[in-house]
């Protein structure tokens, strides 16, 4: 039988930061659409995203100059453009079931996140856990879109709770604090060493540096990269099998799957009918 993964022989791109930027830019949705239409994306749920919401805060103010509030009016901006980040101060949510496992997901180191700061695309240097957003929108995954309502509003995460558009400086305050890690979470011994083994296996600053040898490395250097992609999409099968694990909940523990994160290098895996994935330029 063939194996299951393979690169393109044809495939002789290079490693575009520029392309990346755009890519993660258009999956924000922090540029105009009208500056983004090369470059459509199927995003369901998982593509690239703002770290915090103060970004959108700053936005809404800078509209609002002239216009003196001092209560929410429930227009929903902040939950639908994004989801909050969890502080230490949340782990209480989730250890009451208040938020679900399979409802949140890891931001890993070497993503390329928005900086909610200095409005810049970067790499984040420190894992965060977030609330999911829905998988056709950047709304969080407790909003009520309808309702225009939190369906957790009464155990809200401390950084919803400190929002107020018309004064950030508790959410800064909240927002510069530290926030939830994974070892807070997780005191399992073999599940910690799975995901240790996995940072490793299948780090951000690993895949780069391959892609950016692609050219150079051709067929060799594509193959090695499915062959992480492959780790990384077995491995869930296999913990979540042995350890009765939701494949939702693994998000939280290994991150969004590389296969569908690898949009940021600026590529993409397309599976054939017979099984087999072949990676190519997006």
């Amino acid at each position: 039988m063939p194996r299951p993964w393979h690169g393109s022989n044809s495939f002789n791109g290079e490693f575009c930061s520029r392309t990346a930027v755009l890519i993660a830019c258009r999956v924000c949705e922090c540029i105009p659409n009208e500056r983004a239409d090369n470059f459509q994306i199927s995003r369901q749920g998982r593509g690239i995203y703002v770290v915090g919401i103060i970004f959108i805060l700053k936005n809404e103010m800078a509209k609002q100059t002239n216009t003196k509030r001092s209560c929410c009016i429930r227009c929903g901006k902040c939950c639908i453009k994004s989801s909050p980040t969890l502080q230490v101060q949340d782990l209480g949510l989730i250890t009451d079931g208040t938020i679900k496992k399979t409802s949140l997901y890891t931001l890993r180191v070497g993503e390329i996140v928005q900086d909610p700061v200095n409005k810049k695309l970067a790499q984040i240097t420190k894992s965060i856990i977030k609330i999911k957003e829905g998988n056709e929108n950047t709304a969080c995954l407790y909003f009520d879109k309808k309702e225009k309502d939190c369906t957790i509003y009464d155990n809200r995460p401390s950084q919803c709770a400190s929002l107020k558009c018309w004064d950030t400086d508790e959410f800064m305050e909240i927002f510069e604090g530290e926030t939830l890690g994974i070892r807070d979470i997780v005191s399992d011994g073999v599940l910690l060493g799975l995901i240790d083994e996995h940072g490793k296996r299948c780090s951000y600053s690993l895949i780069e540096g391959q892609v950016r040898e692609i050219e150079k490395g051709g067929e060799r250097v594509v193959q090695e990269i499915l062959d992480i992609l492959r780790f990384d999409y077995e491995l869930r099968s296999f913990i979540s099998e042995k350890l009765n694990l939701d494949l939702e909940e693994l998000d939280l523990y290994f991150g969004r799957p590389l296969m569908d994160t690898i949009i940021m290098f600026g590529l993409k895996v397309i599976q054939g009918l017979d099984g087999s994935f072949l990676l190519t330029r997006f």
